[in-house]
């Protein structure tokens, strides 16, 4: 997945508030904004599982 200039604010999940990456996969996000989500479980904004791999560039994370 490849995410460029989204912005991404008041979401809610169990896991993950914004994204769950699941197994072995790959995201690259560049001039993404997390604002404000959350996670009733884990991770705030982002979760990565085992051996998924991400790459962020100018990218902005505030109250996750």
């Amino acid at each position: 997945m490849e995410l460029e200039k989204t912005f991404f604010q008041y979401n809610q999940a169990w896991r993950g508030g914004v994204i769950e990456i699941k197994e072995a996969a790959y995201m690259k996000a560049r001039k993404v904004k997390f604002d404000r989500n959350s996670a009733y479980f884990t991770a705030g904004a982002l979760y990565l599982n085992t051996f998924s791999h991400m790459e962020i560039y100018e990218t902005e994370f505030t109250f996750n």
